[in-house]
């Protein structure tokens, strides 16, 4: 029941936030359907320049940039090890939860209780 009234409020909230977007002529990411509407009839024209356009060169612009990729790249790696030793540590649990025969439903592993008697 409390994960369908989850859904229901998440799927009211994401609509609450897509109907302005859908109900506009443009679409949310300001894409046209129509990419003749995109640019203005004054530059379509026969004697129209094309703007001049700077290369984009990829990469940190500078030194605080290129650091916060280092630590984000560290971080990511670091947490990727420690749920990897999480995990681990969980394997060699259960291994040993197995070797004591914690999971078996046999009766003769089955630990006697203090008056003598079969546990259920």
């Amino acid at each position: 029941m409390r994960t369908r009234m989850l859904s229901l409020t998440f799927a009211a909230a994401l609509l609450w936030l897509l109907l302005p977007c859908m109900a506009d002529a443009s679409p949310a990411w300001g894409l046209s359907v129509f990419p003749q509407e995109d640019t203005p009839q004054a530059l379509t024209g026969p004697g129209a320049q094309e703007p001049e356009v700077e290369p984009v060169h990829p990469g940190p612009k500078d030194i605080t940039e290129r650091i916060a990729i280092y630590v984000f790249l560290g971080w990511l790696w670091l947490s990727i090890l420690v749920l990897i030793y999480a995990l681990r540590l969980k394997i060699r649990e259960s291994d040993r939860l197995h070797d004591f025969a914690y999971f078996d439903t046999d009766k003769k592993t089955r630990s006697k209780g203090p008056d003598g008697s079969q546990a259920p």
